[in-house]
């Protein structure tokens, strides 16, 4: 579960039947994004993470956050917490009340980017299509679908954005899984550039009770 949930969020910080050409719209859109992506130097936001399981009829929602700064990030969401400093892992589970200590290059996918580089990975791999605009509240919406150009690629078939127009900015992710696993993310606070002491990603055991019987250390 713990690297299940790692693996989502990277796909949430990124975006993150086939289309084969990208849509000229739907392209300046996301050039948009990525434009406003490279000037973020930290960022910290709140989100509703939900995971619909259509086969079996189920829907889990857990409230999140996280906070990133170039390769070091900080992620709560659900029991777990997630500190990374950009060489060690620590995962707290608080159910177990228990820590575990890993090296991040031990337990990073070699073939995921960066939470920096996620933030434009639909340049690479990725064909997509514009698809509405409304009006929410006042608020103007732009939805674009992304689809992974290489079939077993991702575990999902599209990933449906949700812009906010005026903002440029990503409000909602809709990861459409291929094996009827849905994962949704609603993003409710979004703020870039703000200073972030490297106590944000280093875990506090002393804080959170935790005595070295209760650490898994997977570095020695």
């Amino acid at each position: 579960m713990k690297y299940l949930t790692f693996s989502i969020i990277l796909l949430f910080i990124s975006i993150v039947a086939t289309a084969q050409t990208n849509d000229p719209k739907a392209e300046a859109i996301l050039n948009n994004l990525s434009e406003k992506a490279k000037e973020y130097k930290t960022i910290e936001a709140s989100f509703t993470f939900t995971q619909i399981d259509k086969k079996a009829d189920e829907k889990i929602s857990q409230e999140g956050e996280v906070k990133v700064d170039g390769d070091k990030f900080m992620l709560v969401l659900g029991d777990y917490q997630i500190f990374n400093d950009g060489i060690t892992t620590w995962t707290y589970d608080s159910d177990l009340d228990e820590a575990t200590k890993d090296l991040t290059e031990d337990v990073r996918d070699p073939d995921s980017p960066s939470f920096s580089e996620m933030l434009t990975m639909w340049e690479d791999g990725f064909s997509y299509s514009f698809e509405s605009e409304k009006t929410v509240g006042g608020i103007v919406y732009q939805i674009v679908n992304l689809y992974p150009t290489k079939d077993n690629d991702k575990p999902f078939h599209t990933a449906k954005l949700t812009i906010d127009k005026k903002k440029s900015e990503i409000v909602k992710i809709m990861l459409l899984g291929k094996d009827g696993i849905d994962y949704i993310y609603e993003i409710s606070s979004f703020k870039v550039n703000a200073p972030l002491s490297e106590s944000t990603f280093t875990i506090d055991l002393k804080a959170l009770n935790i005595d070295e019987a209760d650490v898994i250390d997977n570095t020695l």
